[in-house]
């Protein structure tokens, strides 16, 4: 029965759940969860670019801080979204780019490009390269951050004494209200329906008017 979608297992006891009285399914998808990394970030530009156009962006001193807060979170959902979509569209692109080749588009220009990022050969491979050159080790040897942070844990040397600190404050996005999201996304679609129908009656009335000109001149 726990396995049924007309009941819900809790706490060792089957309830009736809700979903399964409304003829629905626990276990479904909610539309919002279902939609493509495209189609999030998608929603998510047009609720930002909604909410910038009601809001002083310019000046984030004069917002309360609801608001402030609302577009901080949408701005770090845009660019994690795009940061997201813009990889998928790096792998395409990087088939269809030789080396120093330029691609244009009507927003811009790309350039395939090549760095180098380096990083050490383990331990002894470096020491015994170093032996076969005459090198002394202490010249290439440093200290272990992991193993002073061993000694700070066990021993009474203060953290000031062997670390420079520099404290960053930031700010971090810990929740995102997706039904709240989806539901102003609902709303605007609503109203962007509303726009096209007044637009389109606005067409049907003009073009009533110029017909009746034409005929009346007939």
């Amino acid at each position: 029965m726990s396995l049924s979608g007309e009941y819900i297992s809790e706490d060792e006891a089957l309830f009736e759940s809700d979903e399964a009285v409304r003829g629905e399914s626990p276990y479904l998808v909610s539309p919002e969860e279902t939609r493509t990394a495209p189609e999030r970030i998608h929603d998510d530009s047009l609720l930002l670019a909604d909410l910038l156009d009601h809001l002083d962006a310019d000046d984030p001193a004069s917002l309360d801080t609801e608001a402030l807060t609302d577009l901080y979170v949408l701005l770090s959902d845009v660019q994690r979204g795009a940061d997201r979509v813009r990889a998928t569209a790096k792998t395409s692109l990087l088939d269809r780019l030789g080396a120093d080749q330029r691609l244009h588009g009507r927003f811009g220009t790309i350039r395939r490009t090549t760095c180098e990022r380096r990083r050490a050969k383990d331990d002894e491979t470096v020491l015994d390269t170093l032996d076969e050159h005459g090198i002394p080790h202490e010249w290439v040897l440093g200290v272990d951050p992991d193993k002073l942070d061993v000694v700070l844990a066990v021993t009474e040397i203060e953290e000031e004494e062997v670390y420079d600190v520099d404290e960053q404050v930031y700010i971090q996005k810990t929740d995102v209200a997706e039904d709240e999201k989806f539901s102003r996304l609902r709303g605007l679609a609503d109203r962007l329906d509303e726009i096209d129908e007044q637009g389109l009656r606005d067409e049907l009335t003009e073009f009533e008017r110029r017909l009746d000109e034409v005929l009346s001149a007939d």
